[in-house]
C-alpha cells in the first residue's frame, strides 16, 4: 500500500514538472517575439519622428530663404566690416558685357580672433576656403617689401618662410610690389650681389616673378640698371618661354621681345608694361622713373591712360609700389613730417580719376609696411608691404608678415591674406568692377 502511494505521488510530480517545463518553453518562445515587435514599433516611431523633423527643417529653411530673398530685393548690399572705407559698388557682367549695380562682396570674413591654420586639413578649413562652388580659373600671389635692413645683409629669414608657403599655393605666377633690395649704394658689386641674393631666394618658386620697382630698387642709376638687366630681363624671357605676351610703350599694343629689351636696356620705359593671362590683364607701373619720386608722370601717365582706355571692358589689376590711398599719409604731406607715398597731390588725384573712370578691379601696392585694404569708387586697393621688412603699425592694425593669394574666377576674385605661420587672417570674394 505504501509503495503504491509512493509511486502514484512520484508519477504526479513528474507530470507537474513536464507541464511547468512546457509552459516555460512557451514563455521563452514568446518573449523574443514580443521584444522584436516592440523594437520594430520603436524603429517605426523613430523613422516617423525623423521624417517629421526633416519636414519641419525643410519648411523652416524654405521660410528663411523666402525671407532672405525678400531682404535681398529690398537691400542687395552686403554690410562691410567696421573701419573699412567704401565707395560706390558696381559689378561687371561678363556674360552680357554690361556694368550693373550689385553687391561687390560675395563673402568676407575677418579672422583675427579665429585664425585658421591652412597647414591643417580640418573640415572647418575646407568649408571656409571652399565657400563658393564656381571654378577657380587660376591663382597668383602678391607680396612686397622683403628687402634687408642694410646693404650688407642677406634676404630676411621670414621671406624664405613665406616663399615656402607660397610655393604650395598652386599659383600661375607671383607679383611683387617692390623694395626687393636695400639699394642704398652706387657700388655695382654690392648692388649686383643684392639682386643675386633676391634671385637666389625667389628660386623657391617654380613660376615667373613680375615686380613693380620700389624706391629702394630704383634708388640710383646703378640700381635701375641692374633691376632692368637682372630682374625684368629674366621675367620677360620666362614670359616669352611661357607664351605670355608683354606689352610696353608705343601704341600700347606693341609686343616687347627679349631682344628688343636687351637693345634698349638704358630706357626706363621697360620698367612699366602690361601682360595678359587667361583673359585677365595685369599692369605693372614704375612710380620712381629717373627724375621723379612717387609719381606716374608724363610719358608713362599718357601710356597708362591709353592702356586703360583700351582695356576698359576687361578685368584689370594694377601693381604700383606707392599706395594710391595711403594709410600713413592720406593728405599727401611732403614737408618731411610724414612718410611720403605719392609726392604730388595733383598727380595722385589724376591717377585716382583714371582708375575710377576705367573701372580698374584691384590695385596692389607696397611701401607702407603693413597689410591694408580699402574700397573706393568700385576699386579695391590693397597694401601688401610686409614680407621681410619691419612693421610700421601693430599686428592688430596690419603689422604682420604676410602674402596675398588671389583666386581668379569667372565673375569674381577671392582675396586671401596668409601670415608667416601659414594661417588665414582674412578672406573676401569680390565681384569685378
Amino acid at each position: 500500500m505504501n509503495y503504491q502511494n509512493f509511486f502514484s505521488m512520484r508519477l504526479f510530480f513528474i507530470r507537474k514538472i513536464k507541464i511547468i517545463n512546457i509552459i516555460l518553453l512557451i514563455i521563452l518562445a514568446i518573449i523574443p517575439c514580443v521584444i522584436s515587435i516592440s523594437g520594430c514599433r520603436s524603429d517605426l516611431n523613430s523613422i516617423e519622428e525623423s521624417v517629421n523633423l526633416e519636414k519641419s527643417s525643410k519648411d523652416s529653411i524654405d521660410s528663411q530663404q523666402s525671407i532672405n530673398n525678400s531682404e535681398q530685393i529690398i537691400n542687395p548690399a552686403v554690410k562691410k566690416p567696421s573701419g573699412e572705407i567704401t565707395g560706390a559698388a558696381n559689378s561687371y557682367d561678363k556674360k552680357n558685357d554690361t556694368k550693373s549695380n550689385d553687391s561687390r562682396v560675395f563673402n568676407e570674413s575677418i579672422c583675427s580672433n579665429d585664425i585658421i591654420d591652412l597647414n591643417k586639413d580640418t573640415p572647418d578649413t575646407h568649408d571656409y576656403i571652399n565657400q563658393s562652388t564656381d571654378e577657380v580659373l587660376f591663382s597668383f600671389s602678391v607680396c612686397g617689401d622683403n628687402r634687408p635692413a642694410d646693404d650688407y645683409l642677406a634676404q630676411p629669414e621670414v621671406f624664405f618662410k613665406l616663399l615656402e608657403l607660397i610655393k604650395n599655393q598652386d599659383i600661375s605666377f607671383h607679383m611683387t610690389a617692390g623694395d626687393i633690395i636695400n639699394g642704398q649704394t652706387s657700388s655695382e658689386d654690392i648692388i649686383k650681389r643684392q639682386f643675386s641674393d633676391y634671385l637666389d631666394a625667389i628660386k623657391i618658386l617654380p613660376v615667373i616673378n613680375f615686380i613693380s620697382p620700389g624706391n629702394h630698387d630704383a634708388a640710383n642709376d646703378t640700381t635701375r640698371k641692374y633691376f632692368l638687366e637682372m630682374i625684368n630681363h629674366k621675367a620677360f624671357h620666362e614670359a616669352a618661354n611661357n607664351k605670355i605676351q608683354i606689352f610696353t610703350t608705343g601704341d600700347s599694343s606693341n609686343i616687347i621681345s627679349f631682344n628688343s629689351i636687351l637693345e634698349s636696356e638704358g630706357s626706363t620705359n621697360n620698367f612699366y608694361y602690361y601682360f595678359e593671362f587667361k583673359g585677365i590683364f595685369f599692369i605693372v607701373l614704375n612710380a620712381f622713373e629717373n627724375g621723379y619720386w612717387g609719381a606716374v608722370k608724363e610719358g608713362q601717365l599718357e601710356w597708362l591712360k591709353n592702356v586703360l582706355k583700351k582695356l576698359e571692358s576687361e578685368e584689370v589689376f594694377i601693381f604700383i609700389h606707392t599706395p594710391v590711398y595711403s594709410v600713413l599719409n592720406p593728405d599727401t604731406i611732403t614737408d618731411g613730417t610724414k612718410h611720403v607715398a605719392f609726392s604730388s597731390k595733383k598727380n595722385l588725384n589724376y591717377v585716382r580719376e583714371l582708375l575710377r573712370k576705367y573701372k580698374v578691379d584691384g590695385v596692389f601696392s607696397g611701401h607702407e609696411h603693413m597689410y591694408n585694404k580699402q574700397f573706393h569708387d568700385g576699386t579695391t586697393f590693397i597694401i601688401t608691404a610686409l614680407s621681410g621688412e619691419y612693421p610700421f603699425v601693430p599686428a592688430e592694425e596690419g603689422g604682420f608678415q604676410h602674402f596675398c593669394k588671389i583666386d581668379i574666377k569667372h565673375d569674381s576674385w577671392v582675396l586671401s591674406v596668409i601670415d608667416s605661420d601659414g594661417k588665414l587672417n582674412y578672406q573676401e570674394e569680390i565681384k569685378y568692377n
